[in-house]
């Protein structure tokens, strides 16, 4: 861009130029670079910026929806401002386990919480939060074994033969974090598959705020004994229709402005109308598991 910018005078390096390309050429280019793969003067003008904002801006709007639920769930039911022995946690922070998936999906099924069409539940959670779940001894043993069979053989295979269904959770034992989520083929966003397991698909989510629970330790275990602020990783359970989504107009919409300093920038910014308003707060499940 500097050799179109200026300076405009060779021998004053800070002399301003004129900018002499038309915004509709600069978007035009910008589109055929795009479909040719070529990010790097697509990111340049900052939209790639601009499409992230709007997804983590719109994601913590969901998730600000869904933490007002009443329906909160730490490690073996213990009530916030409650008791953990710590001998009965390693000498750790209580975290998160299958079991404690369980009895979510137990509770949510009692509240008549819808499922998604794949027939799980879906859990947002920080990595933090799925670390922990996976180093659950009822989760990696159930994955540690490739040969396994948990599809059922009913199914009927090429010739009538019906081949040996694989555990899919072995690749979740064997990628850890990154099984199941969202990657990128070619330039081309992919859709996170997520790790499905009893009831429950997990989506990592990089983008969740921390919470802070009021939980008092004894055996303490080099942490802070009594009551105090405890630092938790969140997973939100959650079904379909938990969130009511309204959005006017024409949707997220992308405004270019090149009106400015000698029209040498362009200025780019996304702009909506909408609202989003928790719908349902039995189809939502607010829980912790903790790194303090």
């Amino acid at each position: 861009m500097r050799e179109f910018t200026g300076p405009s005078d060779p021998t004053d390096a800070n002399s301003p130029g004129t900018f002499q390309i038309p915004l509709q050429r600069i978007i035009s280019a910008q589109r055929k670079l795009w479909e040719l793969g070529q990010r790097a003067f697509h990111d340049s003008l900052g939209s790639s910026n601009l499409l992230d904002d709007f997804l983590r801006w719109e994601d913590r709007i969901y998730v600000n929806e869904l933490l007002k639920t009443q329906f909160t769930l730490n490690p073996s039911e213990i009530a916030d401002g409650g008791s953990y022995d710590l001998n009965n946690h390693d000498s750790k922070p209580p975290r998160w386990t299958i079991e404690d998936s369980d009895l979510v999906v137990t509770r949510m099924t009692e509240r008549n919480a819808p499922k998604f069409q794949d027939g799980n539940y879906w859990c947002l959670c920080s990595p933090e939060f799925m670390r922990h779940l996976q180093r659950d001894t009822e989760f990696r043993e159930t994955a540690r074994y490739p040969g396994s069979i948990l599809v059922s053989q009913m199914t009927p295979g090429i010739g009538d033969m019906n081949p040996p269904q694989v555990n899919p959770m072995a690749s979740q034992y064997s990628q850890g974090l990154m099984a199941g989520q969202a990657d990128t083929y070619d330039g081309m966003a992919v859709m996170p598959t997520g790790i499905a397991y009893r009831g429950v698909r997990y989506f990592v989510s990089n983008n969740l705020p921390k919470a802070s629970v009021t939980l008092t330790y004894t055996n303490n275990g080099g942490f802070a004994a009594g009551p105090a602020a405890r630092n938790g990783e969140l997973g939100i359970f959650f079904g379909p229709q938990a969130i009511a989504v309204g959005v006017g107009g024409a949707g997220p919409q992308i405004r270019l402005n090149n009106n400015d300093d000698y029209q040498r920038f362009v200025i780019a910014i996304w702009h909506m109308f909408g609202d989003w308003e928790l719908a349902e707060e039995r189809f939502v499940t607010v829980c912790r598991s903790y790194t303090t």
